[in-house]
């Protein structure tokens, strides 16, 4: 951010200048209107921090060599290091194995060397202390079999003797498919457009140093008790096989693998999912590259350029007592022009830009991705006329499959699917493939996954005993009288049609029938918006923002029908995901490899993401009293949102998106009570005025009753006026922006760090005594 009259901008992402297709076909005649649309995606691409997906090569020791320091590889024990769960781990690795993955089948993956160039690289990688050999009793087995990763090299841009230098890369998806992951910190890795955070005023350049690890995996040794499970899909030479053994060995690694699931722990202090800082200097780790900002005027950057700064001499020398080799031509000493992840970094102009040769990569990468063939996936219900179904198949000219979401859920959905990709047999899927190619025919899918009714219902509500499922859902339609001819209106009794007319007419009458309802005791009602979401595969209150919040109040049964319409006939997310799922795993491009993982996610039960957490849970959860309020609300505040200071609950894949509709955080994690409480004496102030008062009375408890000073805290309120003007420390109306004076005071005097949160006014704890005739006008101590 540069000094001027007007703001900081986020420029990106950058407009194109005009439909690339269109660019494509005119790229004859108007060839510079082209490369600017190519530009522009390239550039809006790096800016995204996305990093570069390299491609898998065939490899061997003359390709590897190079690029490994003959003397470092193993030279520094990892467990030397490590301290914790992480110690724990490298200590013991069969204990963070998963349960029973002994009777499972587990692929091996793929070695990707050459037979003619298997026997120098297997000497090669023993002989520089990479690996080992060991026969395959001693290995680690699954159902019977070694478990056996893969090799290939990935190209590093640079040659040496007339070969490629290839980064060694271990695919290790087999012993990563029986371990339990140990959550680290690679999802908090700093991103380069975090730097546009950094101010430069006119007068000031930025002074960068940098130094970057040589080969960071392969320098740490691991103990002997990992290189079973660290072993390769292809046994060694004779002539290196120890004597006296007479069976088959392979080779295994003996050092910190590039691939392992666990590998990224603890890398990372500057992190993404934290507030820039304001210091000087600066610090910044990505895994094994160490970066120190420096604010410094143009005299003195000239001056200093090249020395090594005070803040980087320890780091050298622990570097230096460890033996850790650098890399010198990363090595950057105090200059105001540097290379740091990808991008040429220029502290005089205080600019960024990529280098020449990844631009032209990028530029190639969208090439080839406008070239990449184009899926497609069609749904309809399975009740469709056969006519309709052939000229769907004949207009796709592909058969369709029938699938039914009642095997993933607790609600039965016929529908038929037609796509051009295919699907494998799994865990817990059956299919059953069309009996022949004419139009009208189909295939099944059948799914064996029992659900829960607990994930999916409100607490103390239940199915009927003689139901397993509840029935499709359908849009609701309020209606002042009833449809004599209405959907399964014969089959119900007395009661079915009273509970019909007193629900207004919603839904058709066969979903007023007893096993239909859930009930608790001997209330009965159909399920509502909340278990609709979590038994379609929605987070929890996903449609509750449909409407603002003003409607919301103001209709709540209106509100209600508008959830209950848009879930009506949407897709069920398991059935779908079950479809993609087979089109992305195979490209790498899935968290999850198999239905049965991704329906632990949908659950609430195996997040991907911490930032899900909160809005992917089970509706009847367990409440586990605890006292540890302190780590509930640090683990909330990594939540708080890259816009500004206020926590924001995310439900879809961005962690901290912008979102017009704030989600609310969970009150029930905590256990309330009443402190206080007052009725508004007569006044003309606005209804936004006293919310804000009631914040600023808050914290005047915090500080004279609490003694609380300089500590940080987490804040719900229902108010989104509150929640904005809190946020941004000022507000455009004088009568609040005075009250905003006395709160801003207030916390600056004492420290205080406030952190504002959304909760609905439905969920809002001090919603109801606020209601009340009666009051609480002692302070409880």
């Amino acid at each position: 951010m540069a000094e001027g009259l007007s703001g900081k901008v986020d420029v990106f992402p950058l407009p194109l200048p005009m439909h690339p297709a269109r660019a494509l076909e005119q790229q004859e005649s108007h060839s510079d209107d082209l490369w600017m649309v190519f530009l522009i995606l390239s550039l809006n691409y790096m800016h995204g921090g996305q990093r570069e997906v390299k491609v898998a090569k065939w490899t061997s020791w003359a390709n590897v060599e190079p690029a490994l320091p003959f003397g470092h590889i193993g030279s520094i024990s990892a467990v030397d290091l490590a301290d914790g769960g992480v110690r724990e781990l490298l200590l013991d690795p069969q204990r963070f194995l998963k349960p029973g993955f002994e009777g499972q089948a587990i692929k091996s993956s793929k070695v990707m060397v050459r037979e003619e160039d298997w026997s120098d690289l297997v000497s090669g990688l023993v002989r520089y202390n990479l690996c080992c050999v060991l026969p395959e009793s001693a290995l680690l087995h699954a159902n019977g079999k070694p478990i056996q990763n893969g090799l290939f090299g990935v190209e590093k841009g640079e040659q040496a003797n007339g070969h490629d230098i290839h980064r060694l890369i271990m695919n290790l998806i087999p012993i990563n498919s029986a371990s339990i992951p140990v959550d680290g910190d690679t999802g908090t890795l700093p991103l380069l457009s975090q730097m546009n955070s950094l101010e430069l005023h006119p007068d000031e350049h930025l002074v960068i140093s940098s130094e970057d690890l040589r080969c960071m995996f392969y320098l740490f040794a691991l103990p002997e008790q990992w290189f079973p499970l660290l072993s390769f899909n292809r046994a060694v030479p004779p002539d290196l096989v120890p004597p006296h053994v007479d069976e088959p060995c392979y080779l295994c690694s003996k050092v910190l693998p590039m691939g392992y699931l666990n590998s990224e722990v603890g890398s990372a202090e500057v992190r993404k999912d934290r507030p820039a800082s304001l210091a000087n200097p600066l610090w910044r780790v990505y895994l094994d590259n160490f970066d120190l900002l420096e604010t410094k005027n143009p005299e003195t950057a000239s001056i200093i350029k090249g020395s090594t700064p005070p803040d980087l001499e320890p780091i050298l020398e622990e570097y230096f007592h460890w033996g850790v080799p650098l890399n010198p031509k990363k090595s950057v000493r105090r200059a105001t022009f540097a290379e740091i992840q990808g991008a040429e970094i220029d502290g005089c102009s205080g600019t960024s830009r990529p280098k020449g040769d990844k631009l032209a990569k990028y530029v190639g990468a969208t090439l080839s991705l406008l070239r990449c063939p184009v899926h497609f996936f069609h749904e309809s219900f399975f009740t469709m006329d056969v006519s309709d179904r052939e000229n769907h198949t004949r207009s796709s000219q592909v058969l369709p499959y029938r699938a039914c979401a009642g095997g993933l859920s607790l609600c039965r959905r016929e529908r038929l699917y037609w796509f051009d990709w295919g699907l494998c047999c799994e865990e817990g899927v059956v299919l059953h493939p069309p009996i022949s190619s004419h139009p009208s025919c189909y295939g099944n899918i059948r799914f064996e996954f029992p659900a829960d009714p607990s994930h999916f219902l409100e607490k103390g509500w239940k199915l009927h005993p003689d139901a397993t499922h509840l029935p499709a859902f359908t849009v609701p339609q309020p209606s002042a009288s009833a449809n004599p001819t209405a959907a399964g209106i014969h089959r119900c009794g007395q009661a079915e049609k009273q509970r019909w007319e007193g629900d207004r007419f919603r839904f058709p009458p066969f979903q007023y029938l007893d096993r239909h309802l859930l009930w608790r005791k001997d209330e009965a009602r159909p399920p509502n918006a909340r278990e609709r979401e979590r038994i379609l595969g929605f987070p929890v209150d996903y449609t509750y923002n449909c409407l603002n919040k003003t409607d919301t109040k103001r209709s709540p049964v209106y509100h209600d029908d508008t959830r209950l319409s848009l879930l009506g006939n949407t897709s069920s997310v398991s059935v779908v995901a079950f479809f993609f799922l087979h089109l992305l795993a195979p490209l790498g491009l899935c968290l999850v490899t198999s239905l049965k993982e991704l329906l632990q996610v949908l659950s609430g039960h195996a997040l991907k993401h911490g930032a899900a957490l909160l809005s992917w849970r089970a509706l009847h959860q367990t409440r586990v009293p605890s006292s540890s309020e302190e780590t509930l609300v640090r683990k909330l505040l990594t939540q708080v949102s890259s816009k500004g200071e206020d926590f924001l609950v995310s439900v879809g894949s961005s962690a901290r998106s912008h979102q017009k509709f704030r989600n609310s955080i969970p009150a029930s994690l905590w256990t309330w009570r009443e402190i206080c409480g007052w009725k508004w004496g007569p006044c003309d102030d606005h209804i936004n005025r006293l919310e804000l008062r009631a914040i600023y009375t808050t914290i005047r408890w915090r500080v004279l009753r609490q003694k609380q000073l300089r500590v940080r805290f987490l804040h719900l309120t229902d108010s989104m006026v509150c929640l904005h003007v809190l946020n941004r420390g000022r507000s455009s109306s004088v009568k609040i922006q005075t009250l905003m004076y006395r709160l801003c005071s207030l916390v600056l005097a004492t420290g205080l760090h406030l952190i504002p949160a959304y909760v609905s006014t439905k969920s809002n704890p001090a919603d109801r005594p606020s209601r009340r005739a009666r009051v609480r006008k002692k302070w409880v101590k």
